[in-house]
Parts: structure tokens; C-alpha cells; sequence
């Protein structure tokens, strides 16, 4: 019985290794035999590689299988003149690849696997040429041979001297690269610390590296051409027809993907690093249909040398995400183009659909040398999204917001920021430009079709979200340009052109077809909605950091808005939100130039142009149907006062053109100054409608006051009067010369008082020049019928007569009254006429 248990048990042992070994044993190398290659192992663990198919400067080499265990190698032990080695691998697994691979010279080495390929941490790359790996069918060159992984009983390579390109084949296999992730630390005023990088996959200084697959993952892995070009190209299923060519430009290899059109997907996670760093840096391609670059992973080029930088690329035909919008936030993911010396920096480059850049990553151009830095250009035909960490900020951690920045530290201008999309939004995020050297700063432009929206508070949490240009030294800041049709800024939304130093602000130019609002709904919040261009005093931080001078001597910038409707509205108790221009150092307060056809203010809005030493801002205000005023709002241009400034400086000009102009419940237009001149005020409107709680106002306490104008220009005297006749009217003809028969009549004598506007109307004594010619003879004679015993009639029907006056009554109402002029005769006389016929 004993015996019978150890032989199933011995039994189940060997079972179990069958399982086991061919795992094992999918790490080795060895030949299909359709070439000449040799492989050889002493110890199953290092491979010598030999023979293969020699064609010209070009080496063949077939595998049925090419998986390198941990700590082995495979040694390509090639001749020191060959050019490029091809080795594809045709026994259908997976290349599983964990120890190093080797070549002699300088060949460029391609490694072809349909099935897949798997790096493992401990993968390394030690040849002197570019490397590709792909899963791609075939290699395919351009007098029609091909080198095919799927049918390797094709006739032989006998002369291969025209450019290759990579047959795609229907459903090609994936590219993993696992590794122990990046180690780079860096702040905001410093470049990468690159002397712990590590190495993994990496190529020689000036060449390429390239992975070519279904779908590449980067979980941890660390991708390295110093000086050279790294290009990642997803190709996705149902590509057999697609050629990914290859063309060598000098070391590197340029690649040619516009034949692709399903592609896939890749993935950048657990501090995984792409980097072309050097002392003359190179490019980075990824182009997939979803790119994703998170878990603190970073995609870097950081130019060390002379030369200029080659640019860096993400195309995504669907969505490209940098960072994750998850509680534990990217805070170290980073997609970089840095210059630390005199070559200059490459642009940024995303090309998609959506862009999302989520949980405190960056998109980030710097100049820490004099090398001028590139320009970051986003291209999403439908979305981009910048959002912060929706979460309360972990300890230790300082920053959440998501950011997409050019910035320079040195002479060098800082590169410009292009977003071009349907629709933006930034929600505890930033796009700036700033400098803090003698260089200039870039320019910000977003072009979004649709509408932009700029949030300072989401999943309640409030922070600023800005869109700034700013100087904290000598340089000038850059500009701001946007052009959209709805524009949203809300809760600490900003959009702002701001100076610290010497440098001065600069300027912000905004179009929106439809509407531009302005929004505070918080009591509280950490920052007023604004749209500004400002020189504020440097706080103790920044005179410190940058050298700043306690009060700044730059001018601000100007404002200038075009859109159909404005509204600027705070919050009921905090009243804020504001548009204004401001200095308060020593220079000359902007210009603020508003355009549209309504602009309504509320609960504490304001626009603002204010200096506290120089030359007040003006505001000139266009605005076609109605300017209103509510609720503490203010329109103010003015020499400001603050108790570190002496505040000599003059007060604004306001200029409004407007139909309507209203003021109600404590709203104010002032223009006023300390201890310089009031500005001026000058409406021009139809009409101008001011609650006794409001004013307008350009006074100084020390100076000159101001002066108010109020223009309305279209008044005509003329209007709504009637042309009089020049010829009057023969009088005898307008009046009958006797009474009417056999009723009561009246008979008038006309003097020179003129004709009455009826023979019935009374006729006011103080408006006729009364006729005392005696006229006792004008007895009045009434003849009566025989017989008959009628009383004289009397016509008692009270005359209608004309109000000319109005009281209120006892029960409060208004009522119309008669007002007798003591001029006017007391008694009319009436001629009554009475005919007896014969």
C-alpha cells in the first residue's frame, strides 16, 4: 500500500514538471532552421547567436523561439561591418526577454515577433545601433521582397539594399515592458535629477529606439535614446494592408505611419519613463488611438547642450489622458521639453480628439538656460479637460492642480501655449506662462468653438483656477488671446496677465460671440473670479525667491472684451467678482476697453481701473442696449490708496456709450483720486436712470475734482411739432351769421382775441386781449309767440371746461380740477334767439 502512495506520488511529481518545465523553458533561444543561424548555450542561460543569412551590409536570423531568461543574454556575434540585423521569431509564443541583449559594431538590431513581447526588469539593451521591436508579420522592402515571420518558406534574401518597412498583419501582438519605474525628483525652479535614472531599455546616444504593436504598456519600464529618438505606435487590429516604412536619417530612423488606420492603445503606469535627456536632446513620438500617461510616469526631454531639442508628440486619434482623475492624484506625472542650457528647448506637440489632463500632472515647457524653450500646441477637435485632484490635499503634498506651463528662469523667452478645441475646461488647473529672468514670457491663445469654462471649485474643494501670463522679474509678461463663443469663469476662475517686478503685464484680449458671465457663488472664496491685468505689490516669498523690489515699477496691462452679453455678478455676501486693470507700484494703471451690446453688474461686481502712484487706467465702456448697475456694484477709475504707498497718482477717465444707463440700490460710477486729479466721467446715452442711493462721482480730497458729462446726442428740438399754415383763415367764413330757429341758440361778437378753438369752448380771459367797446345797444330781444305762456328757456347745461390743474382728494386719489384765472370774465354772454313765424 505504501508503495502504491509513493509511486502516485512520484507520479504526480512528474506530472507537475511537465507542467512546469515548458514555462521554463519558454526562456531560450533556438533556431527554426529555415536559415543558417546557430544558437549556442553552455548553461542554458547565455546564448551565442552565429551564421545567419548574410545579404550585403544586412544579417537574417530566424527563431522558432527568442526569450532571454533573468541574468542571461543573448549575443548576436555578428561581423563588426554589419549594418542592420533582422531576426524574426516564427514559432508562435510569446518572446519573453529578462536579461540582456547584445550585438557587435554598430548594427541596428530588429526583433520581429507576431505573437508579442514581454521585457522584464531586468532587460537591458547593450548594442551600438537603433533598436526595434515590433509585432509586426514582416519586413517588407521596397523591390518586393519581404522577411516574414508567418511564412518563413518564402525563397531566400539575396540582395537587400532598399529602404524596409514593417508589414502589419490583422491582429499583431502586444508589447509589455515591466520594469522598476523612475526615480526622478525635481521642483518647480529646478530641472530633473537624472543621476539616478537607471537603465533598462537603452539605446546609444543619437539613435533610435522603437516598439511596434497591437497595443504597448509601460508599467514601470524605463526607455532611454540620449540625443536620439524614441517612437511608440500602437497599430491596432485589421492593419494588414497598413506599411509602417522606415526611413535611416543618419543614425536615426524616421517612421512613416500614416498608412494606420485602426489603431491601439498605450499605457504609461507606475512611474514609468520615456526619455530622450542629453547633450543633445532627441524627439519622442507615441501615436495609438488612446494614449495614457499616469501613475506618476513622464515623458521627458531635457536638453543638456548646444544643439536644439527635438520636439516631443502625442497623437491620439481618440483620447489622450496625462495623469489619473483618482484620490491618489498624479503629482510626479509629467509630459516635459526642458532646456537647462544654450541649445533651445523642442515644442510639445498633442494631437486628439479628447484631452484630459487629470490629478495634479503637467504638461510643462521650461528654460533654465539661455536656449530658448519650445512652444507647447494642443490640437483636441473636441474636448480639453484640465482637472485637479477632486480631493482634500494629501499631507506633505503641496501642489493638486493640474497644469500646462511655459515658463523660463533665465534670458530666454519663455515659449507661447496654442489650445485649439471644441470645448475647454480647467477646474483647479492652469495654463501659464510666466518668466522670472530678463526674459520675456509666452503668450497664451485659446480657441475653443464652442465655450470655455474656468472653475475654481469642484467636488468641494475651492482653489483658483487660472489662465495667466505673468513677470516676477525684468521680462515683459505675455499676452492672453481667446476666442470661443460662451465663456464661464466661476468660483475663482481667472483669467489674468499680472507683473511683480520691472516687468511689465500684459495684455488680455477676449472675443465671445454669445456671452462672457462672471460668477461667485461662495461666501468665502479663495479667490475672486476676475478677469485682470495687474502689477501688485511682491509678497515677502517672492522678494526673497526672485529679488524682487518691495514696490514694483512695471505698467499694467490693457483689457480689451468683445461679446454679446456681459454679466459680472458676486456672491450676495461676499460681493465679488470683478474685471479690472491695477497697479499698485509705480507705473501707469491699463486700459480696459469693453464691447457688447449688455453688460449687467450684481451684488458687488466691479469693473475697475486703478493706480496707486501713476497715470489712473481709463475705462471706455461701448455698449449698444443697456448698461445696469445693481446692488453695490461699481464702475471705479481711480488713484487708489494703501498705507505702504504715497498715492500721488491721478484718477482714470471713464467713457460710456450706451443707450440705457442705470444705477440702482447703492451702485456707483466714481473717477475719484487722493492726492492727484479726479478723472473724468463722460455717458453718452438716451437715457440715464440713477436711484437716489447711487452716484456718480469724479472727485478729489486733495486735488483737482473731475468732470461729469452727460451727452444725448440725437435730441431733435423739432420732433413731434406740427407745421403751422402760413395764410390764416377768413374768420366770417368759419362762423354762421345768425341763430338757429326755434331753439336755444347763442350769438358771439368776435374782437380781436382771435377765433376759440370751437364756438362752445371757453375762451380764457388771460389768453385773449379782452374787447371793452360798450355794447348796451346790443340789447338782447326775445319775441314770443301769441298765446303762448313758455318761459324764456335757459340753457342749463354746465359748459365743459378744461382742466388745468390737479389735487389729491381726501381718499388720496388724483383728480383733475378747473382753475378759474382772476383775469378771466366772469360771465359769458350768449345771444338766445327765439323766431315767431307768421
Amino acid at each position: 500500500m505504501n508503495q502504491t502512495i509513493q509511486r502516485c506520488y512520484l507520479l504526480g511529481h512528474v506530472l507537475l514538471s511537465s507542467v512546469l518545465i515548458p514555462n521554463i523553458a519558454t526562456a531560450q533561444i533556438s533556431s527554426d532552421g529555415t536559415l543558417s543561424t546557430t544558437v549556442s548555450s553552455d548553461d542554458g542561460v547565455n546564448f551565442l547567436i552565429e551564421s545567419g543569412v548574410r545579404t550585403s551590409d544586412h544579417l537574417f536570423h530566424s527563431f522558432s523561439e527568442f526569450s532571454v531568461p533573468s541574468n542571461g543574454s543573448a549575443f548576436f556575434n555578428n561581423a563588426a561591418d554589419i549594418v542592420n540585423i533582422f531576426s524574426r521569431v516564427t514559432g508562435g509564443n510569446i518572446s519573453n526577454i529578462d536579461g540582456l541583449i547584445r550585438a557587435n559594431g554598430n548594427a541596428n538590431l530588429f526583433l520581429i515577433n507576431p505573437a508579442g513581447i514581454i521585457f522584464g526588469n531586468n532587460a537591458l539593451l547593450n548594442i551600438g545601433g537603433s533598436f526595434f521591436a515590433t509585432t509586426a508579420e514582416s519586413v517588407v522592402f521596397g523591390d518586393g521582397l519581404e522577411f516574414s515571420a508567418t511564412e518563413p518558406n518564402q525563397a531566400p534574401l539575396l540582395t537587400i539594399n532598399i529602404t524596409p518597412g514593417l508589414q502589419m498583419g490583422k491582429n499583431p501582438g502586444n508589447i509589455t515592458i515591466n520594469g522598476p519605474g523612475h526615480t526622478l525628483n525635481r521642483s518647480i525652479f529646478t530641472p530633473f535629477d537624472r543621476s539616478n535614472l537607471g537603465s533598462q531599455l537603452q539605446v546609444q546616444p543619437g539613435n533610435t529606439l522603437a516598439l511596434v504593436g497591437g497595443s504597448i504598456s509601460l508599467r514601470g519600464g524605463l526607455l532611454s535614446a540620449e540625443g536620439g529618438q524614441i517612437e511608440m505606435a500602437a497599430v491596432g487590429s485589421n492593419n494588414s494592408s497598413a506599411m509602417v516604412q522606415l526611413t535611416p536619417v543618419g543614425s536615426r530612423w524616421d517612421m512613416d505611419l500614416s498608412q494606420l488606420s485602426n489603431l491601439g492603445d498605450i499605457q504609461l503606469t507606475e512611474n514609468a519613463l520615456v526619455d530622450t535627456s542629453g547633450d543633445t536632446a532627441g524627439s519622442i513620438r507615441l501615436k495609438g488611438a488612446t494614449i495614457t500617461v499616469g501613475d506618476n510616469s513622464i515623458v521627458l526631454t531635457q536638453n543638456e547642450g548646444s544643439q536644439r531639442a527635438g520636439n516631443t508628440i502625442l497623437h491620439g486619434t481618440e483620447t489622450v489622458t496625462i495623469g489619473e482623475n483618482d484620490a491618489n492624484g498624479s503629482f510626479n506625472t509629467f509630459v516635459a521639453n526642458l532646456t537647462i542650457s544654450s541649445g533651445e528647448g523642442g515644442d510639445v506637440d498633442i494631437i486628439t480628439k479628447h484631452l484630459n489632463v487629470f490629478g495634479g500632472a503637467h504638461v510643462l515647457i521650461n528654460a533654465f538656460g539661455s536656449g530658448d524653450p519650445g512652444n507647447i500646441n494642443i490640437v483636441a477637435s473636441e474636448s480639453v479637460n484640465i482637472i485637479g485632484l477632486a480631493a482634500l490635499v494629501r499631507e506633505n503634498e503641496s501642489e493638486f492642480t493640474s497644469d500646462v506651463n511655459s515658463l523660463t528662469f533665465s534670458e530666454a523667452t519663455a515659449g507661447d501655449i496654442t489650445i485649439s478645441t471644441n470645448q475647454l475646461r480647467v477646474a483647479l488647473g492652469n495654463i501659464l506662462t510666466f518668466t522670472a529672468g530678463k526674459g520675456n514670457g509666452g503668450n497664451i491663445t485659446l480657441n475653443a468653438r464652442e465655450s470655455i469654462e474656468i472653475v475654481g471649485l469642484i467636488s468641494g474643494v475651492n482653489d483658483d483656477s487660472l489662465v495667466s501670463a505673468a513677470s516676477f522679474s525684468e521680462g515683459d509678461g505675455g499676452s492672453v488671446d481667446i476666442n470661443t463663443t460662451r465663456l464661464l469663469l466661476v468660483d475663482g476662475g481667472v483669467i489674468g496677465a499680472s507683473g511683480f517686478g520691472k516687468g511689465n503685464a500684459g495684455t488680455i484680449t477676449i472675443n465671445a460671440s454669445e456671452f462672457i458671465t462672471l460668477l461667485d457663488t461662495l461666501p468665502s472664496p479663495s479667490t475672486t473670479t476676475q478677469i485682470s491685468s495687474t502689477v501688485s505689490l511682491p509678497p515677502v516669498f517672492f522678494q526673497r525667491l526672485f529679488g524682487l523690489d518691495p514696490i514694483p515699477t512695471a505698467d499694467a496691462g490693457g483689457i480689451t472684451i468683445n461679446t454679446s452679453e456681459l454679466t459680472i455678478s458676486g456672491d450676495p455676501d461676499s460681493q465679488e467678482a470683478q474685471i479690472r486693470v491695477r497697479n499698485q507700484g509705480l507705473g501707469d494703471g491699463g486700459k480696459l476697453v469693453i464691447n457688447a451690446d449688455t453688460l449687467n453688474l450684481n451684488y458687488g461686481a466691479s469693473i475697475t481701473a486703478s493706480t496707486f502712484s501713476g497715470q489712473g487706467g481709463d475705462i471706455t465702456l461701448d455698449i449698444t442696449n443697456g448698461l445696469l448697475l445693481r446692488n453695490g456694484s461699481t464702475i471705479t477709475a481711480e488713484a487708489d490708496t494703501d498705507e505702504e504707498v504715497e498715492n500721488n497718482g491721478n484718477g482714470g477717465n471713464i467713457t460710456i456709450n450706451s443707450d440705457l444707463v442705470t444705477l440702482m440700490e447703492s451702485s456707483l460710477i466714481n473717477a475719484n483720486a487722493n492726492q492727484g486729479n479726479g478723472g473724468n466721467i463722460a455717458i453718452t446715452t438716451q437715457g440715464l436712470f440713477m436711484f437716489p442711493d447711487s452716484a456718480i462721482t469724479a472727485s478729489s480730497e486733495f486735488g483737482v475734482d473731475g468732470v461729469i458729462t452727460i451727452n444725448n446726442p440725437d435730441t431733435d428740438p423739432a420732433n413731434g411739432l406740427i407745421q403751422l399754415p402760413t395764410e390764416l383763415r377768413d374768420r366770417t367764413q368759419q362762423i354762421a351769421k345768425g341763430c338757429r330757429w326755434t331753439a336755444t341758440s347763442s350769438f358771439y361778437i368776435t374782437g380781436r382775441g382771435g377765433i376759440p378753438q370751437d364756438p362752445s369752448a371757453m375762451v380764457r380771459g388771460g389768453q385773449i386781449l379782452s374787447d371793452v367797446r360798450d355794447i348796451s345797444d346790443l340789447s338782447i330781444v326775445r319775441v314770443i309767440p301769441e298765446g303762448s305762456e313758455s318761459k324764456p328757456e335757459t340753457n342749463t347745461k354746465a359748459p365743459i371746461v378744461e382742466a388745468n390743474a390737479w389735487i389729491i382728494n381726501e381718499e388720496g386719489n388724483v383728480e383733475l380740477v378747473a382753475v378759474v384765472n382772476s383775469n378771466q370774465a366772469g360771465d359769458f354772454l350768449r345771444a338766445t334767439c327765439a323766431i315767431q313765424e307768421d
